[in-house]
């Protein structure tokens, strides 16, 4: 490869690499890249590359630092020149270009582990829609906090082939023009099934804590739950162990309640205003 078309190749490669266009090469972006390569690659061994070519410490590759580390292994300068080829082939996995998808579907109530097939070709926002018809979500890679940007296909992200990967599950209804499913047949944060379910609250006041259960639907509003927990004090449900208060004009299933789970009822000394 002449000087020309080396230097062309690099760029390409940082460009389809640096997934959010910063100019800056993230650990997430640069895991996409190497699981593209088809590595077995580790956190440590991302964390061990960025501090060796991270000269700033800021903790990104800038597209010197990514020169040098393009520069100091053949096999990653070899890939950007035949990147086209690796895109037609879909990165070179073989058979129809499909594959089995690992995801752990996570909520605030919980994580259920699914698989579903897969093309490197389709886009974030499609493999979203299919695994979470209802709910707002974001597609990330495993234990990693960025989301993948939606307009991206599943390849330009680093995913295209068998990986485990993650989806967060806001809870929050999508905006689409569309009249509602009714409430026994709308969803339980794609989670479990649909219908009423088990809480356990943990009854909180100053003299102590009782624990009750109580039977909910993901449609009940927040404040009618407490008014049935306790009928004539003022009181906040939360979150287990935590100390904000759920907005009460909001349903279960808006503030993450949608399956069995502990909440936490906070009690005030304060009658309820007739």
């Amino acid at each position: 490869m002449n000087c020309g078309a080396e230097a062309d190749a690099i760029k390409e490669l940082f460009r389809r690499c640096d997934i959010n266009g910063d100019g800056l090469i993230s650990k997430t972006e640069l895991t996409g890249l190497l699981q593209r390569l088809s590595e077995d690659i580790s956190s440590d061994d991302i964390n061990e590359i960025i501090g060796l070519f991270d000269k700033n410490c800021d903790g990104m590759l800038q597209y010197s630092e990514f020169i040098d580390w393009v520069m100091n292994d053949g096999s990653k300068l070899a890939f950007a020149a035949d990147l086209d080829m690796q895109q037609s082939t879909s990165c070179n996995i073989g058979g129809s270009g499909t594959f089995t998808l690992t995801v752990n579907k996570i909520t605030k109530g919980g994580s259920q582990q699914v698989t579903m097939e897969v093309s490197p070709q389709e886009s974030v926002a499609d493999v979203i829609k299919k695994l979470e018809p209802e709910l707002e979500a974001d597609l990330r890679h495993h234990n990693e906090f960025d989301n993948l940007p939606k307009e991206l296909s599943l390849l330009d992200v680093g995913i295209s082939q068998p990986m485990e990967v993650d989806l967060q599950i806001s809870c929050m209804k999508l905006k689409m023009d569309i009249v509602a499913q009714p409430a026994e047949t709308a969803g339980s944060c794609g989670i479990g099934g649909a219908g009423s379910f088990i809480l356990s609250v943990n009854k909180i006041t100053r003299g102590g804590t009782e624990q009750v259960t109580i039977e909910v639907s993901p449609q009940d509003l927040v404040a009618n739950v407490i008014s049935r927990l306790e009928p004539n004090f003022q009181a906040d449900l939360r979150h287990h162990a935590e100390f904000e208060n759920l907005p009460q004009d909001l349903t279960l299933l808006d503030v993450g309640i949608c399956q069995p789970m502990e909440v936490d009822l906070q009690i005030s000394c304060m009658m309820k205003e007739a």
